[in-house]
């Protein structure tokens, strides 16, 4: 019988948000190591997924990979994390909002692989996950699970794999978001203007324009402003760092998604741009702590994961966002004062949250916004 490692009161009526401390905590430690490893690269990715496949591969994990997995995480045991990633799945993908948010799961298994039927139970009532018999050195393999990753981000994400053979085992998890903004841009009022990279000659973007009310912080570091989505406990927090200043003076405000802020007016300028990132987690998992990936023995004997990838899209325009995805204490500033100036037009970071439960679903780095 497993020992719990990380016991949570389950008396707790939001037990859940305990499961978005461990979430995120873990989501923008590995966006700084992504962040630091790639400083000229937009980067953009979903926290929130990578925990949901990490938390299936948990199911199945025995000896050193689990204790790598439950210590790097914080992890209780699977039998006390499943109902929770149940229960903020339900949460997060409530039809009540005037947002679209999708998360899906699926196994794919290589034929004559047979896994246990506690794990593969698991996935299903906790997570929702589908099942699929298939032949990984078929030619069609790829296209068959590339179908079912753009129906499950209405086909912002085409490509997921392209090669899967070797392949025994393949877990995915697609997050799907939505939404339009509560105060839509103009069109007539965007305009090409220049934005200045770290490092580089400033070019021309698409800067659309707005002046509204809007919850806003700033420090002597950063400026932070919140988006909100129409009729949606979402919102995209975007966090600019003052001339002088680097992203890593902008964590504790990233790290803190549900900060107290300040109602006021803001002549804003932001970017139109979208972008794609996808990248190997492998090398920042064993940076922060999990390099044993070898024992799964409670999914099959024998199974070992070979890689594990992460896709992600955003599109960022007048009307909203449509993105996609297979703490320090902060000091609080000044009041400010009204009509404040926030013009992006250098290297920002971003997150897209629920308000409702702090879970950041997605983090970004736009170091040189481009529209495709």
């Amino acid at each position: 019988m497993m020992q719990t490692l990380h016991p949570i009161d389950p008396s707790d009526k939001d037990y859940w948000k305990h499961i978005v401390q461990m979430n995120n905590g873990f989501g923008i430690e590995l966006f700084k190591q992504v962040a630091m490893a790639k400083p000229q690269d937009n980067i953009f990715m979903s926290p929130t997924s990578i925990f949901l496949v990490l938390c299936m591969l948990y199911n199945g994990a025995a000896g050193e990979t689990f204790m790598q997995i439950s210590q790097t995480l914080k992890l209780p045991n699977p039998s006390e994390i499943n109902p929770w990633n149940r229960q903020l799945i339900n949460h997060l993908t409530s039809q009540a909002f005037g947002h679209k948010l999708l998360i899906a799961s699926a196994l794919w298994f290589n034929k004559g692989i047979f896994c246990h039927d506690q794990f593969v139970n698991n996935c299903i009532e906790s997570y929702s996950a589908s099942l699929y018999g298939i032949d990984f050195a078929s030619p069609e393999a790829p296209a068959q699970i590339n179908y079912w990753a753009a129906n499950a981000t209405q086909d912002l994400i085409q490509n997921l794999v392209s090669d899967v053979r070797g392949q025994e085992l393949l877990i995915t998890n697609a997050v799907y978001f939505k939404g339009d903004w509560q105060n839509p841009f103009k069109s007539e009022k965007c305009a090409p203007e220049p934005f200045y990279p770290i490092g580089g000659q400033p070019y021309q973007v698409a800067m659309m324009h707005q002046t509204a009310n809007f919850e806003y912080f700033e420090s002597e570091a950063f400026q932070v402003i919140k988006l909100r989505y129409l009729n949606s406990p979402l919102f995209m927090q975007i966090v600019l760092p003052r001339p002088g200043f680097h992203f890593g003076h902008c964590l504790p405000a990233l790290s803190n998604p549900t900060m107290p802020m300040i109602d006021c007016q803001i002549n804003l300028s932001l970017p139109r741009f979208s972008m794609e990132f996808d990248f190997g987690l492998e090398q920042y998992f064993r940076n922060l702590g999990i390099s044993d990936f070898s024992d799964f023995a409670l999914i099959c004997p024998g199974l070992k994961v070979s890689g594990i990838t992460h896709t992600a899209k955003l599109k960022v325009d007048e009307s909203g966002t449509e993105a996609a995805a297979t703490a320090m204490d902060v000091v609080f500033g000044s009041a400010p004062t009204p009509a404040l100036q926030m013009k992006v037009d250098r290297p920002f970071l971003l997150n897209i949250v629920d308000g409702g439960s702090g879970q950041i679903i997605f983090s970004g780095a736009v170091v040189a916004p481009k529209e495709n």
